[in-house]
């Protein structure tokens, strides 16, 4: 019924108003014509995990928003990113925390007992802490889970704690407003139905991008594919306008020659444009800038997360069934460890194992490494599994 007096209004429009007034008076009239039966009484009807529903709803932002700029040849995101509105699904949302700021501040006249129906954590944990997280309530049924103060208490966890802390009404507004529409920019998209609301619909917890990519065989290839894409992206934005590498003791490659290569190949490149001189080999352009090559500095990451003030003892190597595990961080990171010099590892503070850990690498780029050579540009060689001692 909501989408059928939503669609005879939009025809309405349609028929009534095109060509006769601009964009600016059609949003208006959309947003009190046709938006308004989407909004009336939401906090009750309003789907939470119907995917056919919530594609239903944007499928009539869509046509308004294609109608009220007469131009289709634009997306539907770049469509509301142009008429500064939200999707439909995080309208709802934005609609139904505006309604429960005003009950939890005392500015809705609520017949019952507001405070029966939710609470707030109690204790010393970090969340309990701030005052201001929700309990979340047992339910048995998806009907009871879908109950409105069930359902706002995971959205209101998942707020940052700068809107919480708001004030007042407005403030409130205007701060989760410019929420929602930093989610347009970043994370919605039209295909993806989990993108739609801010508690995923189907495993129904908050979506956090960890910003890690696993195959469907468990392996890293997609994410190393990420990794040098980015890479190639801010090398050529570097060379028309004038690195970080998150996680990579979890996917740093190990025993694949062509990645390997390829991680290598962006640094070789980097070289080459700073110099703008492609007459010096790799090994040359690297004792130059005093760079390491990007195979040795991942393993320098690695052990700089390692270190142990003492012992200087070797470590027991796990035995490993699978290749995957094999090249798991704690069973890598043994190999290496064991393969450095004593003085190294009795160093006592983080600043001085570094310093010599660095040296020591650097020593290795003099006498040891070899672009040309596949075997020399780790410490373990990644085909038998030895340390590679020639620099030692």
């Amino acid at each position: 019924m909501i989408v059928a007096k939503a669609d005879r209004m939009l025809d309405f429009l349609k028929r009534n108003c095109a060509g006769i007034v601009g964009s600016t008076v059609l949003l208006r009239l959309y947003c009190s014509l046709v938006r308004s039966h989407f909004c009336f009484c939401s906090q009750l009807w309003a789907p939470q995990s119907s995917t056919s529903n919530l594609i239903l709803f944007e499928n009539i932002r869509r046509r308004a928003t294609r109608f009220i700029l007469r131009n289709s040849n634009l997306c539907y995101k770049a469509h509301l990113i142009k008429l500064k509105l939200l999707p439909l699904s995080y309208w709802l949302e934005y609609v139904d925390l505006v309604f429960f700021f005003k009950c939890l501040h005392g500015l809705i006249d609520f017949t019952h007992e507001f405070s029966n129906y939710f609470s707030f954590l109690k204790g010393n944990t970090r969340c309990a802490s701030s005052g201001l997280h929700l309990k979340l309530n047992a339910f048995r049924t998806s009907s009871f889970r879908d109950f409105y103060f069930n359902r706002i208490t995971l959205m209101w966890n998942s707020l940052p704690k700068n809107i919480k802390d708001s004030d007042t009404i407005s403030s409130f507004k205007s701060k989760l407003k410019s929420f929602y529409f930093t989610k347009l920019l970043n994370a919605f998209d039209r295909d993806n139905f989990r993108s739609f609301k801010l508690i995923c619909p189907k495993c129904r917890s908050p979506k956090k991008d960890l910003g890690i990519i696993i195959a469907n065989d468990t392996s890293w290839k997609d994410h190393l594919v990420m990794i040098v894409a980015k890479a190639n992206r801010m090398l050529g934005f570097l060379k028309r306008n004038c690195a970080g590498i998150v996680g990579n003791t979890l996917w740093a490659s190990q025993s694949s020659t062509s990645n390997l290569i390829l991680v290598e190949n962006i640094q070789r490149r980097a070289t080459r444009f700073i110099l703008r001189n492609s007459n010096l080999c790799y090994k040359a352009r690297l004792i130059k800038f005093k760079l390491l090559p990007l195979s040795y500095w991942l393993e320098y990451l690695d052990l700089g997360d390692t270190r142990r003030a003492s012992s200087g003892l070797h470590l027991k190597l796990n035995a490993c069934r699978t290749s995957s595990f094999r090249d798991f961080y704690f069973n890598r990171i043994t190999l290496m460890w064991n393969s450095l010099p004593k003085n190294i590892k009795d160093s006592d503070t983080v600043s001085s194992f570094k310093s010599k850990l660095k040296s020591f690498y650097f020593t290795r780029l003099l006498n040891a490494f070899d672009g040309d050579n596949f075997r020399s540009i780790k410490l373990i060689c990644p085909k038998c599994r030895r340390a590679n001692t020639s620099s030692v």
